[in-house]
C-alpha cells in the first residue's frame, strides 16, 4: 500500500468513530465517505490534538481537506448533507462489541484502499491521498453513497474522472511513532509503542535481540519481521521466515510501507498498526511548492526552447568531459551559472545505501540537509522548502543558516539514483516555483551521463567505523551526517541487517574499514557490545581515534591516545578536528611514498606579468580536494635564476618540475638574472642539467609559451614532457594545470591527466591556437606512467 496522507489518517480515524456510534461491526465504504465529509470540521487545533496530530500540521490538513471540498463543490455535492443522509440511511448496525475490541474495515473497505493505492500509483502522486480514496469509493458498486448521489443528479463518473485527474500537491508526513496492538497466543494482551528511531525484530528469541517475543506461537520464526522507519514512513519486511509475513492477508514478497489501521499477520497471531504520534519533516519550514518528476515529461512550465538549450548545454559538457570527477564538478559550476542566487550547490550520488556529496561549491564540507535530500528521493519529487522565520526549539543543524532550499531527485530508469541540492542563506536570495521546474528538468538531464559514470574512477573517502552506546544514539545521527557531509563514509549499527549474527556482520564491518572511531561517554566505556567492538578493531590492527563526547575514563587499551575532545570547544571545531585527524592518519607514513612536485616560477621585470600565483594557487587547490591529497607535496619557489635549478633539485628529489613563466621565440626558458632581466636557458643546457640530476624526475611539465623545442630536448633524459606549441593565454595555461594536476591527484595516468587539462581548456571556450604537447621518451608510454 502507497504511503497515506494525513487527510487519509484523519478521514479514517473519523469513519471508525462513524462506525463505531452506530454500532456496525465493521467500517463499511459508505463510513469512509462519511470521514472524508467530516475532514472540514477537524481542522481546529484542538481537534487536531485530541487526534494525535499537532496543530502545526493544520495548513496540511487544511490544503487536502481544501482540494477535496473543491470536487465535491463542483458537482453541488455538500459534504455535511451527504454525511447526514448516509448515517441515517445506515442506521443502527445493533452490534454490541466487547469491551477493548478494535474495529476493523470490512473486505470491501480494504479493496477500496487498495484501488485507491493503485490510482495513486498510476497518477505519480507521491501520496495516497483523500481525493484517490474518493475516486476509489465512488467506483464501487452497490453503495449507499452511490444511490444518494444517483438520486441527486450527481455524474458519478465524471466526478471520479476529476478526483482521478486532479494533480495532489501535498507536503509529505515526517516521523511517526507506530503502536502495535496484538493478543499472543499464550492470551496475553498487549499494546507497544516504538519511536520512528527504533527498529523492531518480531519473532521468538535467539541469538539476536527480540523486540516483540510472540514465543507461544510456534508458527512464528526466529527473527520474523522487521519494521523499520526510513524515508518518513514505517516499513514491514519479512526475514525468510518459515510461514511468511501477511499484510491484509496478503503475503508480502519485500518491504512494503504501512498504513494506520493495517493487519500484520505472523503465524497465527495478528498485530494492528496504529500511529499515534506525528512529526513534521523539517518542522522549521513548509514546503513552498513540490513537483511530481518524470523521466520522460518535462515540467509543463518549462518551455520547450529553454528545454532544448539545457540539453545542447550539458550534452556538450558530458561530451567533451571524459574524467568522472571532472564531469561531476563541471555540472556543479553549470548550476551555478543556471541558479545564481545559490549560495550552495551539491550533487549526491547513491551508494550502496548510502548518499555521498560528489561535488559541491563552494568547495570543501557540503552544505546540504540529507532530510530533504532523503523526502526528495523517495517521494520521486521536487521540492522547494522556505524557513518560517520565527519557530520555537531548536534549529535543524544541517539547515541552521539556509532560508531557502531546491532538491530534485536524480531518476534513471523510474530510480532515484542520487540528487542535485541547492539552497540560499540571504533573503534577497530566494528561489521562484520556476526554479523548481528548472531543476527538475535538470536533474532529469544529468540521469543518463551520471548513471553512466564508472565509480570505480571516482575518488575513494576515508572509510570509518564507529562504536558507542545505545544512550548517545541522538549525538551520533548528528556526528555521522557531519561527516558524510565531509565525504567520510561512517558504518555503525544502522547497517546492521536481521537475522544474521551481530559480531559477524561487526567483524566484516571493521575489516572493510580504514579507521575506528570510539565514542568515549560514561555509557560507552561500560557498553559490553562497544568494548567488543574495540577487542576486533585492536586484533586487526585498526588505527584507534577515541572521541571524547563526555568526561569518563577511557578504556586500558586505549588510555594512551589522544582523543578529539567534543566537551573542551565547540561542536563546529571538534567536528574540523575530527576530519583532519581521520586524514592525518591515512597520510603516508614514509617520505619515499610522497610525490613531489617542484614548482619553478619566474616573471623577470622586463616581461609581460603573468598570474603565475593564480596557477600555482589552482594546483595547490586541485591537489588538496583529490582522493591522494596527501601523497603528493607542493614545494614553491619564485624568481628562479638559472644558477638554482642545480640546488632546487639536489635539495628536492622531486618527482614532478613544473615550470611556469615565459618562453622566448627560439624555443627557450626564460629566467632570471641576479638583477631580475630575462635571461635565456639554451634547450641542450637544461637537458643536460636533467641528463646528470634526473633522480627521481619522471614528469617535467613547461606550462610556458613556445617551450617546445625545451621539452623535446628533455624527453630525451625524461620519461614524460608536456611542452606549448605556440603562445598560450594565462586563462588557459591557469585551466590546463588545474585539470592536468586534478587527474593526477586522483590517481590517473599522465596520459589521462593531460587529456583533462587540455578538454578544460576546451570547456572554458578559449579561443587559443597554442595546444599543450605530450612527448615521451623512447620505449616509455604516458598511459603507464602513474604517480600513486
Amino acid at each position: 500500500m502507497s504511503q497515506t496522507s494525513f487527510g487519509i489518517a484523519l478521514a479514517l480515524m473519523a469513519a471508525t468513530v462513524e462506525a463505531a456510534q452506530a454500532r456496525h461491526e465493521f467500517i463499511l465504504p459508505d463510513h469512509l465517505v462519511c470521514g472524508l465529509t467530516k475532514l472540514e470540521d477537524l481542522l481546529d487545533a484542538r481537534t487536531l490534538q485530541m487526534l494525535g496530530l499537532p496543530a502545526v500540521q493544520t495548513p496540511v490538513v487544511q490544503a487536502e481537506a481544501t482540494q477535496l471540498l473543491e470536487l465535491l463543490q463542483a458537482s453541488q455535492i455538500k459534504p455535511r448533507d451527504l454525511r447526514h443522509a448516509l448515517r441515517a440511511a445506515l442506521g443502527d448496525g445493533g452490534y454490541d462489541r466487547p469491551e477493548g475490541e478494535s474495529i476493523h474495515r470490512s473486505p470491501e473497505s480494504r479493496q477500496c484502499f487498495e484501488r485507491a493505492a493503485a490510482i495513486a500509483q498510476e497518477a505519480k502522486a507521491p501520496l495516497l491521498a483523500t481525493q484517490h480514496l474518493l475516486a476509489a469509493l465512488l467506483e464501487l458498486e452497490n453503495t449507499l453513497t452511490r444511490q444518494l448521489l444517483t438520486k441527486q443528479g450527481v455524474d458519478i463518473a465524471a466526478l471520479a474522472a476529476a478526483a482521478r485527474a486532479r494533480p495532489v500537491v501535498l507536503t509529505p508526513p515526517g516521523k511517526m511513532e507506530l503502536t502495535l496492538r496484538y493478543r499472543r497466543k499464550d492470551g496475553v494482551e498487549k499494546q507497544e509503542h516504538f519511536p520512528s528511531e527504533q527498529e523492531i525484530i518480531i519473532g521468538r528469541p535467539k541469538s539476536i535481540p527480540i523486540q516483540i517475543d510472540l514465543s507461544p506461537d510456534l508458527k512464528v520464526s526466529r527473527p520474523h519481521a522487521r519494521l523499520f522507519h526510513r524515508l518518513s514512513a514505517w516499513w514491514v519486511e519479512d526475514l525468510h521466515s518459515a510461514h511468511g509475513t501477511y499484510l491484509n492477508g496478503v503475503r508480502i514478497a519485500e518491504a512494503v510501507s504501512l498504513a494506520p489501521g493495517d493487519e500484520l499477520r505472523l503465524g497465527d497471531t495478528t498485530l494492528r498498526v496504529h500511529f499515534t504520534s506525528f512529526e513534521t519533516l523539517l518542522p522549521e519550514g513548509v514546503y513552498e511548492a513540490t513537483l511530481a518528476v518524470d523521466e520522460v515529461e518535462p515540467p509543463a512550465t518549462v518551455p520547450e526552447d529553454l528545454r532544448l538549450a539545457l540539453l545542447d548545454r550539458f550534452s556538450k559538457i558530458a561530451l567533451r568531459q571524459t574524467h568522472p570527477q571532472g564531469l561531476l564538478d563541471r555540472f556543479v559550476e553549470e548550476l551555478g551559472v543556471l541558479f545564481p542566487q545559490a549560495d550552495h550547490k551539491v550533487i549526491l550520488l547513491e551508494e550502496n545505501r548510502d548518499l555521498t556529496p560528489r561535488s559541491a561549491e563552494p568547495r570543501g564540507a557540503a552544505h546540504v540537509s540529507f532530510t530533504l535530500v532523503r523526502e526528495a528521493m523517495r517521494s520521486q519529487r521536487a521540492l522547494h522548502w522556505v524557513r518560517r522565520l520565527a519557530v520555537e526549539g531548536e534549529p535543524v543543524a544541517s539547515l541552521h543558516d539556509t532560508l531557502a532550499a531546491l532538491c530534485a531527485p536524480i531518476l534513471y530508469n523510474g530510480r532515484p539514483i542520487g540528487a542535485v541540492y541547492l539552497d540560499a542563506t540571504r533573503l534577497d536570495s530566494m528561489f521562484t516555483a520556476a526554479d523548481l521546474a528548472l531543476l527538475s528538468e535538470i536533474a532529469n538531464l544529468l540521469a543518463q551521463p551520471l548513471k553512466t559514470i564508472d565509480s570505480s574512477e571516482l575518488p575513494r573517502f576515508p572509510r570509518v567505523f564507529l562504536s558507542y552506546a545505545a544512550a548517545d544514539r541522538a549525538f551520533v545521527e548528528r556526528l555521522v551526517s557531519d561527516l558524510r557531509r565531509r565525504r567520510i563514509k561512517v558504518w555503525f549499527d544502522e547497517r546492521l541487517q536481521p537475522g544474521r549474527a551481530r559480531l559477524s556482520q561487526i567483524d566484516e564491518a571493521i575489516h572493510a574499514t580504514e579507521i575506528f572511531l570510539l565514542l568515549l561517554s560514561p555509557a560507552g566505556v561500560v557498553e559490553p557490545q562497544a568494548l567488543e567492538e574495540l577487542d576486533i578493531a585492536l586484533r586487526k590492527g585498526r588505527p584507534i581515534l577515541p572521541l571524547l563526547y563526555q568526561p569518563c575514563n577511557p578504556p586500558r587499551t586505549i588510555a594512551g591516545l589522544v582523543p578529539v575532545d567534543f566537551t573542551n570547544q565547540e561542536y563546529a571545531a571538534a567536528i574540523d578536528a575530527l576530519e583532519q585527524a581521520v586524514y592525518d592518519l591515512l597520510k603516508p607514513v614514509s617520505k619515499e611514498s610522497t610525490m613531489r612536485i617542484l614548482f619553478l616560477a619566474a616573471n623577470p621585470i622586463d616581461t609581460d606579468p603573468l598570474r603565475l600565483s593564480a596557477e600555482v594557487r589552482t594546483i595547490d587547490e586541485r591537489l588538496r580536494l583529490a582522493e591522494f591529497r596527501d601523497r603528493f607535496e607542493l614545494i614553491q619557489h619564485w624568481a628562479v635564476r638559472a644558477g638554482d635549478l642545480s640546488e632546487f633539485l639536489l635539495r628536492h628529489q622531486p618527482h614532478i618540475v613544473h615550470f611556469a613563466g615565459h618562453g622566448s621565440d627560439a624555443g627557450e626558458i626564460m629566467l632570471e638574472d641576479e638583477l631580475g632581466q630575462a635571461k635565456a636557458l639554451p634547450p641542450a643546457a637544461l637537458a643536460q642539467l636533467f641528463r646528470i640530476l634526473k633522480d627521481n624526475v619522471r614528469l617535467v611539465v613547461l606550462n610556458a609559451c613556445l617551450s617546445l623545442p625545451q621539452a623535446r630536448a628533455i624527453a630525451k633524459e625524461i620519461d614524460c614532457v608536456v611542452g606549448m606549441t605556440r603562445e598560450i593565454s594565462d586563462e588557459a595555461a591557469i585551466k590546463f594545470a588545474g585539470g592536468f594536476y586534478r587527474g593526477l591527484g586522483y590517481g590517473r595516468s599522465v596520459k589521462a591527466a593531460f587529456d583533462l587539462g587540455c578538454n578544460e581548456i576546451d570547456l572554458s571556450n578559449l579561443d587559443e591556437e597554442a595546444r599543450p604537447r605530450l612527448l615521451t621518451k623512447s620505449g616509455v608510454k604516458a598511459n603507464n606512467v602513474v604517480f600513486v
